[in-house]
């Protein structure tokens, strides 16, 4: 067996914990073992597809499929992710995005939790390890100040190395029901690996240990995101792989790989730790792969110009169905030949907004046209987060434009979250809102549809929330427990489509009815609520399933309910709702635990 032939080479055991990025095709990979004809373990990014890789697919990210309100989606995008980056030779993916604000599928945690066990699941299914991320209570828009190296953000705030990490504080009660959940379901079907987040749960025994290893049962590797600490307290308190080591004052990255193994030889880590970091590395790499006949990558992310197979298969296809089924509608008026859907008789439509592609003749030709598209957007990618919520490039400014000369005025929302339309969304001439999330490379493709009514809207929006901290210590105290986004709002739940603020909120249900489809779907879902409890949410979203329905028609939904659902509340009465928003039951059930 590998590991026992390994008790003998410290070195050899230290090189399989390391991971770096000096050389090699990978954005990450561990040091070879020759001795025991080991390759390296190639471990690649991205949420959204193989990258950075050429002849790759774009996938739409995690929010626009739990945003289909449909696991079979979420199954064939998790399948289609494994295959491509199978296809390339990579070991591990670093994703799926479990915490995280700016890539996971939504802030709540059971929604969250189901696209985290069936991601894991099926990239698992292709042959694919998986390393979900990060773990635990981390939001990504925090992390727009939380860099401490300040090595490549345009918004650099403090000297490299002199900004700490984000400490996120949160209560135990919050954290087990909130931020804890989706990972409990990412071990559920045996995740490869788990990251560890920026916060200092790296070094923590308690979350590693204790919660993770312990009470959770998950068997793989702990692995720290790019450059994270890595001390012999880390080491000691749970973390399994370190990619690459501590930034030092002097640019260069160390511990494990350097250090780990004169620490085992002083005792300060344990060998038998060195013996479990190097079992939970290869566990999953040798049940789902075969090391000695696996193919080395077919890409190399230093040079983007050498040959490399195209792995993009069919999968437009799949792009196309979740980009149609994931758009809400926030605003809809139809009426006088206006709002959606669109005639095909239209002789002109302008679109205007540098999100939908170059536009020569400029957005005042919408004044001559039937209708004016205006698609507008707010980006974000690792290292360049969102600093607020409004759109990017003068959006808000460019949809006033429009709408004050065009009075059948679309606008098209482009976002990894929520964004801010009160600037225009009441404007008279504003007849369509719809936020499109973000669909990948079928944007366009997949908008068309429902444009001109030959795809009815099928999506409710999952939303998110957004916080601020530039400071050198950053401390972020979540008081506001459970409560959080949708919960603290009684009259709007996770099935419910609204905008950012709460002054602007736009019911979806008005603009469903201006569509007049005479097909469609409808998501029912379950609430629970403790009628006993103190400071609950009104109600928790515990279940949905989507069914399509042609018109008079109805359909049975059953909603499976676990021990795990409701355990972790007070004893006594509680109250099972269905229907397809809080404010929209269609059938209730007392119940007593």
């Amino acid at each position: 067996m590998v590991v026992i032939a390994m008790r003998s080479a410290t070195m050899d055991r230290s090189r399989l914990v390391w991971v770096r990025r000096s050389t090699g095709n990978c954005v990450g990979f561990t040091e070879t073992v020759p001795r025991l004809n080991l390759t390296a373990i190639c471990l690649q990014n991205s949420p959204l597809g193989v990258g950075p890789a050429r002849r790759e697919s774009q996938f739409p990210a995690g929010v626009t499929t739990a945003a289909t309100w449909d696991r079979e989606w979420m199954k064939e995008r998790a399948i289609s992710i494994g295959t491509e980056f199978k296809a390339k030779s990579v070991n591990m993916w670093l994703g799926p995005v479990t915490g995280g604000h700016l890539s996971r599928c939504s802030s709540d945690e059971y929604l969250n939790g189901v696209a985290s066990h069936v991601v894991v699941r099926y990239a698992h299914s292709v042959g694919l390890m998986a390393c979900a991320k990060h773990y635990a209570g981390m939001d990504y828009e925090q992390e727009t100040y939380r860099n401490p190296y300040n090595l490549s953000e345009p918004y650099q705030v403090y000297p490299t190395i002199e900004q700490k990490h984000i400490s996120s504080n949160v209560k135990l009660k919050t954290e087990h029901e909130l931020y804890l959940w989706p990972f409990a379901e990412a071990v559920r079907p045996r995740t490869a690996a788990i990251m560890c987040s920026h916060v200092q749960a790296c070094l923590d025994s308690y979350h590693q240990n204790t919660i993770l290893k312990g009470k959770l049962g998950f068997r793989g590797a702990i692995v720290t995101d790019w450059g994270e600490l890595t001390e012999a307290e880390s080491a000691v308190g749970g973390l399994d792989d370190s990619m690459p080591g501590r930034l030092t004052s002097d640019g260069q990255f160390g511990f494990f790989f350097f250090d780990l193994d004169k620490l085992v030889a002083n005792d300060t880590v344990p060998e038998a730790r060195l013996d479990d970091m190097v079992l939970r590395t290869l566990i999953a790499w040798f049940h789902l792969q075969d090391p000695e006949t696996y193919p080395a990558p077919s890409f190399d992310v230093r040079d983007l110009s050498k040959p490399t197979n195209n792995i993009r298969g069919d999968h437009h296809k799949l792009f196309n169905q979740l980009g149609k089924e994931s758009v809400a509608f926030l605003k809809n008026i139809n009426s006088g030949g206006r709002g959606l859907p669109s005639s095909a008789d239209a002789s002109s439509i302008s679109v205007a907004g540098q999100d939908a592609g170059p536009n020569p003749d400029g957005w005042t030709s919408s004044r001559v046209s039937e209708a004016a598209l205006v698609v507008i957007n707010a980006f974000a990618t690792e290292g360049q987060y969102r600093q607020n919520l409004t759109a990017w490039a003068n959006g808000d400014e460019l949809v006033n434009s429009v709408a004050s000369g065009h009075n059948n005025t679309i606008v098209i929302t482009h976002a990894p979250g929520p964004i801010l339309v009160e600037k225009w969304a009441d404007h008279k001439n504003v007849i369509v809102i719809l936020h499109a999330l973000l669909p990948g490379q079928e944007s366009g493709n997949s908008i068309v549809p429902v444009l001109f009514g030959e795809s009815p809207p099928l999506s409710d929006w999952p939303p998110h929330s957004i916080s601020y901290d530039p400071v050198r210590h950053p401390q972020v105290d979540f008081t506001e427990n459970p409560l959080i986004d949708y919960r603290c709002l009684s009259g709007f739940t996770v099935s419910e489509s609204f905008a950012a603020d709460v002054d602007s909120l736009v019911p979806s249900r008005e603009a469903y009815e201006g569509y007049k489809t005479s097909y469609g779907t409808k998501t029912g879902s379950l609430y629970i609520t403790f009628l006993a409890a103190e400071n609950e949410p009104p109600y928790l979203f515990r279940g949905f399933e989507k069914v399509w329905l042609e018109p008079g028609a109805s359909a049975m939904v059953t909603f499976p309910l676990r021990r795990k659902d409701f355990w972790h509340k007070p004893r006594g009465s509680l109250k099972l709702s269905v229907g397809t928003s809080s404010d929209e039951f269609v059938a209730t059930s007392a119940l007593t635990i």
